[in-house]
């Protein structure tokens, strides 16, 4: 996805969709079903609904993977702390951690922050997800919604959100929280809700003082008062892993979002910071004019006064300039961040520029103790207004682009975390992510992967709701059966640890001095380097770093970078002839041709990607998955006849066993949920019209599995419910392929089942 697109959908939603969904809530969800006869008919109005409630998983079920988590208080190890070889470790057990994340943003639309006994079943219902951290985002807001007077916390809301941080450490869950997600901060009187655009908290941190003081007073408020259910103020808490110091706060990107997008002005409240910049960058003004070549302007002098540029991506040393200043002061502005927290007695890991993947930006998070990216595919243009626009299709035909654009962010040597990356309902295809993502993710072996949502989990869904989990939403997983399920596949491929790391490391080494001089940093990883993050271990170095030890390191940026500096954005249609001619033997013509033909097999031999058919095949010793388009397939032990559906289909050991010699087996078949009611204003699903609500309908698929597992004839089969009952006995016998079983998910007593059991009994 051109990555100007996603901002652009993504500051619409920020701004416009928050402001609709209040008003579906306001007006009830319900309301919104009826559909214009003129809207054409929407076929998931004929899928079978869903008819589960109830969504705690029950212990000792197959869906138990409580497993997955160590035991708690989270913290008893110590701090966290980077590791000599790059990832996360604690300071008492200094040996690699990863961690699974789930994602809460809680508001008065999602309920607010829940009372103690709804805080202690979700912190559980967590746990048994596998999840062992949990990112929160927008604490400020709720704390602030309604509020008149600056820093005026709601006392009922600050006391849940204080028993909620007790209660993940309690069951060894780690925090990564962030200290400012908003630009209105704690201000108060701030209405009609808290996402209207009144403050510039995120823009004015790099240029005022008032700013920077309201920052520390809310890092403060939200972290360094002493928590009665711990006895220790957060910030003095092993069990916080980390700090997300200023959520999206990179002045290109603020500024691209707040003034229009590429053609906005540069906002002139850097002007003279910018002057005084160059005035302590150039010995003298003959220097600079010099250096400006005839670009400094007769009025213009660094005693004086220096525009910035008229706007961003354009060529010349003004612009190039302007982007050296930019990465010095987003580097200083996080120095002054992070000593804040260490003021204060944090000693766990801070992290800022979590997005945008251009040079500048990397060298900015160069300077964070742990590196952070955000990417999507398929972001909801306007969130659920009508109109909203979510594209089709699947993310593997372009190679899974939000992944790589991931992967290329990383950078050797220090923690690498994902704290968002999703693929959006209405999209049809968003199962592939809880497939993809976190397969590539163990691959690459990164330290910590967060699915965005504003709730990851909900207990049930009895009616009434609060109005974001009525229905589901583009950024809500906790009602969508799909990817909540999808999540409990990602916690075996990712946190259990059933994919395995590459075997090749490749480093790209860039000498940032030397970019920046030319470009201003608007560099890019190239889409043929980019495309390797498919078959082995990428991540960027700099020229300053220590000599590198068990990695390939490409030093020669002409060979994988692409220069976009121009305000269009560039589709890289080169061959990459020199970075094939440089990585070779490491990766062989056979393996290139291969890519060529848009078919990617890791190192490792477990992940095949092909992107024309498409098709994702993960095969380890304990899982097996496919990403499948209707008709037959297999992978491993698995065989797949006469699928009727697009489908994720996967089947994992949950006995510690090798997948062939287990004697219980969970499979996933994953396929689309929708609302009913939703309404679309196009046949393919991409316009929508209505959102619709509870309950839910899932697309059925038929399909005869065959599973190759010892003494087929011993085993039974059982459809699951979403909190690990067994429903409907599914008839299964021995045969060619094993144990072989046919499913009709329409036609099951018990309603639409996304998981089954199968078990040697």
């Amino acid at each position: 996805m051109p990555i100007t697109s996603w901002f652009e959908r993504r500051a619409v939603m920020v701004w416009r969709g928050v402001g609709a969904a209040l008003l579906l809530g306001l007006a009830g969800i319900g309301c919104v079903q009826s559909v214009a006869a003129e809207v054409p008919a929407d076929l998931s109005q004929s899928w079978p609904a869903l008819t589960e409630l109830g969504l705690e998983v029950q212990s000792g079920s197959i869906l138990d993977f409580q497993g997955l988590v160590e035991a708690g208080p989270a913290g008893r190890h110590g701090w966290v702390m980077a590791l000599p070889d790059g990832h996360i470790g604690f300071a008492g057990r200094p040996q690699p951690m990863r961690f699974f994340s789930a994602s809460f943003q809680f508001s008065q639309s999602s309920g607010s922050f829940p009372d103690q006994a709804h805080a202690r079943s979700l912190v559980s219902q967590l746990v048994r997800t596998g999840y062992n951290a949990v990112r929160l985002q927008c604490v400020e807001q709720m704390l602030m919604s309604n509020r008149l007077r600056d820093f005026d916390v709601d006392p009922e809301q600050f006391d849940r959100f204080q028993f909620l941080l007790a209660e993940f450490k309690r069951q060894g869950i780690y925090v990564v929280i962030d200290v400012a997600y908003i630009d209105n901060g704690a201000y108060g009187n701030v209405f009609p809700h808290r996402w209207v655009k009144k403050y510039h908290l995120r823009r004015d941190l790099y240029v005022a003082e008032e700013s920077r003081e309201h920052w520390k007073r809310q890092l403060k408020m939200m972290l360094g008062q002493r928590n009665p259910y711990t006895g220790m103020t957060p910030l003095q808490d092993p069990a916080l892993l980390g700090l997300v110091l200023c959520n999206e706060g990179g002045l290109v990107e603020l500024a691209f979002r707040d003034g229009g997008g590429w053609d906005a002005a540069v906002p002139q409240v850097y002007a003279e910071p910018f002057r005084q910049w160059l005035r302590a960058s150039y010995a003298s003004e003959v220097e600079w004019r010099k250096a400006w070549d005839g670009e400094a302007g007769a009025n213009e002098s660094l005693a004086g006064s220096v525009a910035v540029p008229k706007r961003f991506r354009v060529a010349g040393a003004r612009q190039r300039d302007f982007m050296r200043f930019v990465v010095a002061l987003e580097r200083t502005t996080y120095d002054w961040m992070h000593a804040e927290a260490r003021s204060l007695g944090f000693k766990g890991l801070t992290t800022s520029y979590n997005n945008w993947n251009w040079l500048n930006s990397d060298l900015s998070r160069a300077r964070a103790d742990m590196v952070d990216m955000h990417a999507y595919f398929a972001h909801p243009s306007g969130f659920v207004e009508p109109g909203s626009t979510v594209p089709a299709g699947s993310s593997m035909t372009d190679a899974v682009a939000y992944v790589r654009q991931l992967a290329a962010a990383r950078q050797w040597g220090r923690p690498f975390v994902v704290t968002e990356y999703g693929h959006a309902f209405w999209n049809t295809h968003r199962r592939e992510a809880s497939l993809l993502a976190p397969s590539y993710a163990a691959l690459q072996g990164w330290d910590l992967l967060t699915q965005f949502s504003e709730n990851s989990l909900q207990l049930s869904y009895q009616m009434p709701q609060p109005s974001r989990l009525a229905a589901i939403f583009p950024f809500t997983i906790s009602t969508d059966p799909i990817r909540r399920t999808g999540e409990r596949l990602a916690a075996l491929l990712y946190a259990r640890g059933d994919v395995a790391p590459s075997r090749g490391k490749l480093e790209f080494r860039v000498d940032a001095a030397r970019e920046l001089m030319a470009n201003g940093g608007w560099s890019q990883i190239s889409e043929t380097a980019s495309r390797l993050a498919l078959v082995t271990g990428i991540g960027l170095g700099w020229s300053s770093n220590p000599p590198a030890f068990g990695r390939v390191v490409l030093a020669d940026s002409d060979t994988f970078l692409v220069d976009k500096s121009k305000p269009l954005y560039q589709v890289f249609a080169g061959t990459g002839s020199a970075l094939r001619k440089r990585l070779a033997p490491e990766v062989d013509e056979a393996r290139w041709a291969q890519m060529d033909a848009g078919r990617f097999v890791s190192d490792t031999g477990e992940l095949d990607l092909q992107t024309r058919r498409p098709r994702f095949a993960v095969m380890t010793t304990r899982t097996v998955a496919l990403a499948a388009e209707p008709g037959d397939d297999e992978v491993g032990v698995l065989t797949i006849t006469g699928l009727d559906s697009p489908a994720v289909i996967a089947a994992s050991s949950m006995d510690g066993q090798p997948l062939g010699q287990s004697r219980r087996v969970l499979l996933f078949v994953l396929t689309d949920a929708s609302n009913t009611g939703i309404s679309f204003d196009d046949a393919a699903r991409t316009r929508l019209r209505t959102l619709g609500s509870l309950p839910l309908r899932i697309r059925p698929v038929k399909v005869q599995l065959g599973l190759a597992l010892g003494q087929p004839q011993a085993f039974k089969a059982y459809a699951v419910s979403q909190d690990g009952r067994r429903t409907d006995a599914l008839p299964v016998r021995a045969g060619a392929k094993g144990l072989e079983m046919k499913l009709d998910t329409a036609a099951l007593a018990a309603g639409p089942a996304l998981m089954f059991e199968i078990v040697a009994e």
